[in-house]
């Protein structure tokens, strides 16, 4: 049941998006160019590795019905972030797609 509800916000919420912000925010505001002053900061790899590692710790003790959920996403993001590039391209290649 979690994974349905997970999958229909996901799916309803990035497939209304665009026509929710139409609704909702005036056109005089949406065509405001931003700027940004400063550039972003650059984490190291391990410090996001950790950072993943932890929230996804705290959110399997928080909720722990999703923790198959979490555990799923938080994998991909330290695979990712692992720096392995063998591994990503194999779970972003044949592993996904079959």
């Amino acid at each position: 049941p979690i994974t349905v509800v997970a999958y229909l916000y996901l799916g309803l919420t990035y497939g209304g998006y665009p026509y929710l912000v139409k609704l909702l925010v005036p056109k005089r505001l949406r065509a405001i160019n931003m700027t940004s002053k400063k550039a972003p900061k650059n984490y190291d790899a391990k410090v996001k590795l950790a950072f993943s590692a932890v929230l996804c710790a705290v959110l399997c003790f928080l909720v722990p019905v999703a923790s198959p959920l979490f555990f799923s996403l938080f994998l991909g993001v330290a695979v990712r972030d692992s720096g392995m590039k063998h591994i990503y391209d194999f779970v972003s290649g044949p592993l996904l797609y079959g």
